[in-house]
């Protein structure tokens, strides 16, 4: 099954504070299982490096 995890926006006024690590354990469980996963995370260009 094709499954996709999407992180939604945060305000824009807002800084977003951390990674999405609960998507990442989220996509190994799917994947071990034989899923393909994707993740859109639509706050990346934002984080600070």
């Amino acid at each position: 099954m094709k499954v996709m995890l999407i992180h939604p926006p945060v305000r824009e006024d807002d800084t977003p504070n951390s990674v999405p690590i609960g998507l990442g354990w989220i996509t190994a469980v799917l994947e071990n299982e034989g899923h393909k996963v994707d993740i859109l995370d639509i706050n990346a260009w934002r984080y600070k490096k």
